[in-house]
């Protein structure tokens, strides 16, 4: 599904805001799929869908009234998709660079936790994990921050989870 947040002009004021971005009324589906959800099935959506949304947020479109500059942001997956795309299948934590102790710390809890665990974040670790010949799943979880596999996602995944600080 996707759901337009705001229209921003060129000098940063905010045009119009999507008050209910969860709403049907402001969702429109992207594609439509009758099987079940592996992640072969997210693997085979992403790779039909990421380079129009790369190309999308590079090149924005033309319309009648001059450019439109586009930031699409992927949010509102459930946890299974979430795993797939970024790949932090034995992650605590998939948006943020939390660890289990972290996540069990009150103190930290309580501060919350900044989403500071980008796609390009993930490949590097790959890359820096794997430039041995080493296999990935070779390294124990803490080791490579959860990561199982390469993310299906080309873009950065952010999920709207709402109980990370209070």
């Amino acid at each position: 599904m996707v759901s337009p947040l705001q229209v921003i002009d060129r000098f940063g004021n905010v045009l119009w805001e999507n008050r209910h971005p969860n709403s049907c009324f402001s969702n429109q589906p992207v594609a439509l799929t009758c099987q079940k959800e592996t992640i072969d099935t997210v693997i085979e959506l992403s790779k039909l869908l990421n380079p129009e949304i790369v190309s999308l947020n590079e090149n924005g479109f033309d319309h009648l009234n001059g450019h439109v500059k586009v930031e699409v942001k992927a949010s509102m997956f459930d946890g299974k998709t979430l795993a797939t795309m970024t790949g932090k299948g034995g992650a605590s934590c998939i948006a943020y660079k939390a660890t289990l102790s972290d996540i069990n710390s009150i103190t930290k809890v309580v501060c919350g936790f900044p989403l500071d665990c980008s796609i390009e974040d993930i490949k590097e670790t790959i890359r820096q994990l794997t430039s041995d010949g080493k296999e990935l799943m070779s390294y124990n979880t803490k080791q490579r921050c959860g990561i199982t596999h390469e993310p299906a996602s080309g873009i950065d995944v952010f999920p709207a989870a709402p109980l990370h600080s209070y």
